[in-house]
């Protein structure tokens, strides 16, 4: 007899950061797509021994996004459609890299919201 989850194998989650652009700030927000992982996986990938970096982490496992404007296409000057070098790309952001991986994690941990939890 086997067993899987119920929810999808992949995640999605917001990012919500401000980069300077000269004197200001301009905010941008979109959503990553990634896998989902068990915990032996994650502690695999993130645990004592583990020898990826951060950003090898996310372009390993971060998969797609929503509404990203913060990349564009160089041809088109229209936002860059999702591609690990694309990806990369925007990980050149200082501060967008731990966004990112802060972000996939906590989206990776089950809820921990008043709706997440089991009310008695």
């Amino acid at each position: 007899m086997g067993f899987r989850l119920v929810v999808s194998d992949v995640i999605e989650f917001p990012i919500k950061v401000s980069v300077n652009d000269g004197p200001k700030a301009v905010p941008f927000s979109f959503t990553l797509v990634g896998r989902r992982m068990g915990v032996d996986e994650y502690r695999t990938a993130v645990g004592d021994g583990a020898t990826a970096t951060v950003r090898e982490f996310l372009v390993a496992n971060v998969t797609g996004w929503k509404g990203q404007r913060l990349v564009i296409d160089d041809d088109t000057s229209q936002p860059a459609d999702f591609s690990p070098e694309a990806f990369s790309a925007l990980l050149g952001v200082v501060g967008l890299e731990g966004a990112c991986f802060g972000a996939y994690l906590k989206a990776l941990a089950a809820s921990d919201t008043t709706e997440g939890r089991q009310k008695n």
